[in-house]
């Protein structure tokens, strides 16, 4: 899309990796104009549904449609960092990180919040409200990789690696190597 690359030049960002501050002047910046996301917005009642909405070799940007119910598992983002900005809905996030994993926080993030996150960061997002929500999430660099895990009593376990997809498709999640349990 055209024009949000103009509004990530207008924001006047380096060619390097962003931190945490700049992701969140994308994702809310995006947000602020619904021409950008509104008309490809969708909700699927079967699949959560996923849209890139820029690639770069320094970001990416994707808008994600939730139906009542669904969720991502319990993942991290491979060695990005990230952020996400909540457009409509609730979307309720468990959340912590690999290094220090003691036990499964919980917040709430209403339409109009976000959030931005580090490496290391694993996180399952997830739609338990009463009606459909979306919201706005970039990565840099690119999301590339991300490993699922699983709670077992005081810490997580990996045990699947996926790979996104190139620049230019919707993603598409796939087994690279899965972890010994």
């Amino acid at each position: 899309m055209r024009h949000i690359e103009n509004v990530l030049r207008s924001l006047g960002l380096g060619a390097g990796r962003l931190d945490r501050d700049e992701l969140l002047m994308v994702v809310s910046r995006i947000a602020a104009d619904p021409s950008l996301w509104r008309p490809v917005v969708r909700h699927d009642p079967a699949r959560r549904w996923y849209r890139r909405l820029h690639t770069s070799p320094t970001v990416d940007v994707w808008l994600l449609g939730w139906a009542r119910g669904q969720d991502t598992r319990m993942h991290d983002h491979g060695g990005s960092s990230g952020a996400f900005y909540v457009v409509e809905g609730t979307l309720d996030e468990e959340y912590g990180y690999v290094e220090s994993w003691t036990c499964v926080q919980r917040r709430s993030h209403a339409a109009g919040r976000m959030r931005s996150f580090g490496p290391g960061y694993v996180h399952n997002l997830g739609n338990d409200g009463s009606g459909p929500a979306s919201s706005i999430h970039a990565y840099s660099p690119p999301l590339s990789t991300m490993t699922y895990y699983r709670p077992e009593l005081a810490a997580i376990v990996p045990y699947e690696t996926v790979i996104t997809s190139g620049p230019g498709e919707d993603r598409v999640d796939r087994p690279a190597q899965p972890h010994p349990a």
